[in-house]
């Protein structure tokens, strides 16, 4: 008994050892992203401890509202988005441990965010309320949902990007239809969810700077005190200028906010 305490102790000193020697060997960019790594967690955990408890459906409904669709004229909207975790180490976002993806800081928005706003609900009433071909571009791989092609399948090009919660968007519009976009000399197809059935000969076309469809990026930022903080880009990239709202949980219901100040 007393020999198996032993080299308890003895692997407990050497680990320990071993983590201050590891910690010591880093290069000042490593300690400094080691901190943005520490301090992301922290807000991650006091911003979904804030959260608990509310509802978001009266958000989604407000920030539609706010939506300036006099400069989304175009029947066909395409609208970016983006997973609020990413799997690789380069980053320090995320990573995989026993099968399973661990987000590992994820501190500006785990409680409201594009995935949350994205829906299938909410994408559905966009459609019947605005009259819209909506189209998911996936900014952080920079591409529509495809196929993939002869090199690498789609679920591989976005195995360390969208997964689990920010692939439901991804295999819904899949079982939807297939459009094509031409751009030059560039032609790619990609699926979409259509207003209707006369969408299916949907083709997305760019020359210069004539299109025949808009763009929408929207962006979330989780703050205590239970807010959510907007940016709006209409025909983004393209177009630079950013509109801002921000809007509080307060006595059980979503009010809007100004925004943050020094966040803009």
């Amino acid at each position: 008994m007393n020999k198996i305490i032993f080299i308890l102790i003895l692997l407990i000193s050497y680990t320990e050892i071993f983590c201050q020697s590891a910690k010591d060997t880093l290069s000042l960019p490593e300690r400094y992203e080691r901190r943005i790594q520490e301090e992301g967690r922290k807000r991650r955990k006091e911003i979904l401890q804030n959260f608990e408890d509310v509802e978001y459906n009266n958000l989604i409904k407000l920030i539609v509202k706010d939506i300036d669709f006099t400069k989304l004229k175009e029947n066909n909207l395409v609208f970016y988005f983006n997973s609020n975790c990413i799997l690789t180490r380069d980053y320090g976002y995320g990573t995989i441990l026993f099968n399973k993806h661990i987000c590992e800081t994820d501190g500006q928005n785990p409680a409201f965010n594009q995935i949350n706003f994205w829906s299938l609900e909410n994408i559905h009433f966009i459609q019947k309320k605005y009259k819209k071909n909506m189209i998911p571009f996936l900014e952080l791989i920079n591409d529509f949902v495809t196929d993939g092609d002869d090199f690498e399948t789609f679920d591989e090009k976005i195995e360390y990007t969208y997964f689990d919660d920010s692939k439901v968007l991804i295999d819904d519009v899949k079982k939807e239809l297939k459009g094509t976009y031409k751009e030059r000399d560039k032609t790619t197809q990609f699926y979409f969810f259509p207003i209707n059935n006369k969408s299916k000969e949907l083709t997305l076309t760019k020359l210069n700077d004539v299109k025949n469809y808009n763009t929408l990026f929207l962006s979330f930022i989780n703050y205590v005190d239970k807010i959510v903080a907007v940016k709006f880009a209409y025909d983004y990239p393209d177009n630079q200028k950013v509109y801002y709202q921000a809007y509080q949980f307060k006595n059980n219901k979503w009010i809007k906010v100004p925004y943050p100040k020094g966040e803009d």
